[in-house]
């Protein structure tokens, strides 16, 4: 993907829908180009969430290292009647490699504009799963397990944002998978 591969919302003069899905499964993927699934930002009274992109590639060793472009699934903010800027959820983006049992979870929204209020993206059986081998929370994102969910990681939690967890939610750490 060396051009661009989108479904982001159209936007609108006051209201926007949120990003849409990509669901790509490759031998491989290469090149420097970008992948969005967002929302379109500056609306005046609601904010929206990303959208969803999915990438597997199946070939035997294939890893992520050959494509060195973007891939973003962003929120996006809008201003409330007093002034104050409104993130919308991320969106999700979910990488998996032919050698892993389960993909990574991967949320990030845009962060070139200060926000006073972040949306959620939640996350668990109900939402995008629950069982991932790394998750990772980019600034500006806060990633939601509803309550009584469990969210599994087989390898690092990163979290650069907010991450909250509902009453008699747990997060289970598995081990290498």
């Amino acid at each position: 993907v060396d051009g661009m591969l989108t479904a982001d919302a159209a936007k609108s003069s006051n209201y926007h829908g949120s990003g849409g899905a990509i669901n790509i499964t490759a031998g491989e993927l290469a090149g420097a180009g970008t992948i969005t699934a967002s929302a379109p930002s500056d609306a005046v009274h609601s904010s929206a969430g990303g959208g969803r992109v999915a990438i597997a590639l199946t070939k035997e060793n294939a890893d992520f290292a050959g494509f060195t472009g973007q891939i973003l699934a962003c929120g996006q903010w809008s201003r409330t009647n007093s002034g104050k800027r409104r993130m919308g959820g991320a969106g999700t983006v979910y990488l998996k490699t032919a050698a892993q049992v389960v993909g990574s979870l991967v949320l990030a929204n845009n962060t070139e504009n200060a926000v006073d209020i972040q949306g959620m993206t939640p996350v668990g059986a109900a939402c995008d799963g629950s069982d991932f081998q790394d998750v990772t929370v980019h600034e500006k994102t806060r990633l939601v397990l509803p309550e009584g969910e469990t969210l599994s990681v087989r390898g690092n939690l990163t979290n650069e944002g907010r991450f909250e967890c509902g009453v008699g939610s747990t997060v289970v750490f598995a081990g290498a998978g």
